[in-house]
């Protein structure tokens, strides 16, 4: 299985003191996480699960009708599935204690790791199969947040799986409200349990989630007027990348399944790279992550 997931953003807001706006975890009705109201607002749904001082955006699995949108204090959040139908794209996962067994909770953080929303990108599942940036057809999962006030923000992205999925995805954003996407650097997910097809090169075990190698960083500027929209997508293996609709040359050098691989993208003469192992299973892989945003320091 490919799947894309998402289990909690940040946004802070003013340039100088970048104040807490908002936090949200994502939370499931698996494993004990309870169930969450179908109608209405899933942030006011209490979920067992959610990361103590977060808002709670709480949604049972494969129900399409509660990935509605969420208002927190005027700020909207949305997560859509933009290119299938099929309700069981629409994953909300919450891990068992045998996998939330690898991760060091010393800094009481296992509750933001341990469950997500995202996608399967299974056919049999309703997805679209496997993609490797140029062959096959991605299956896209989108979360938008309306009500930002404009200015320039920072995201960091949690990208981890207490069970033993890995590898890279791919993201775009967009700050028009989907008008248009530009494609970032890919970001890579890491695992805490043994038995992946093949195993990771290193398993993470915490026990600081803010610390984890796996962590996807980047910043946008929101305009105070349209949505910004992320969008992501399970990448199968390491091959060049070309999306339709991109302003700029996407630039990836990979050899073989294990080795390293540098992907960089080159924006109006810039080039920005990073490296990072890039490992997959040939049925899929989860891709797990904590979206954080703050507002960028002057």
């Amino acid at each position: 299985m490919m799947c894309l997931a998402v289990v909690a953003l940040l946004v802070m807001a003013g340039s100088a003191s970048a104040d807490l706006v908002l936090r949200v975890d994502f939370n499931s009705n698996q494993d004990g996480g309870g169930d969450s109201t179908t109608a209405g607002d899933p942030g006011l749904s209490v979920a067992n699960h959610n990361q103590t001082g977060w808002s709670s955006y709480h949604a049972n699995h494969e129900v399409i009708a509660e990935f509605s949108p969420a208002v927190y204090g005027g700020i909207t959040v949305t997560p859509d599935w933009p290119n299938t139908t099929d309700r069981r794209v629409r994953q909300s996962i919450d891990r068992g204690a045998g996998n939330d067994a690898t991760w060091n909770n010393a800094e009481g953080d296992l509750n933001l790791v341990t469950d997500f929303i995202g996608i399967d990108t299974r056919t049999g599942n309703g997805g679209n199969g496997n993609w490797d940036g140029v062959t096959g057809t991605p299956t896209y999962m989108t979360l938008a947040l309306g009500g930002l006030s404009a200015g320039d923000y920072y995201w960091t992205s949690f990208h981890h799986d207490t069970e033993n999925v890995h590898g890279p995805f791919a993201v775009w954003l967009s700050t028009d409200g989907g008008a248009s996407f530009t494609q970032l650097a890919d970001g890579y997910m890491s695992d805490g349990t043994e038995g992946g097809n093949p195993e990771s090169a290193e398993r993470e075990h915490g026990p600081e989630a803010h610390l984890l190698p796996s962590n996807y960083r980047t910043t946008f500027t929101a305009n105070g007027v349209d949505d910004v929209v992320f969008a992501f997508c399970a990448l199968l293996r390491c091959s060049r990348c070309s999306p339709p609709n991109l302003g700029h040359e996407w630039l990836r050098d990979c050899s073989r399944a294990g080795d390293d691989c540098v992907v960089g993208a080159r924006f109006a003469g810039l080039d920005q790279a990073s490296s990072f192992v890039m490992h997959w299973k040939r049925s899929g892989c989860f891709l797990k992550a904590v979206l954080s945003i703050a507002s960028a320091l002057s």
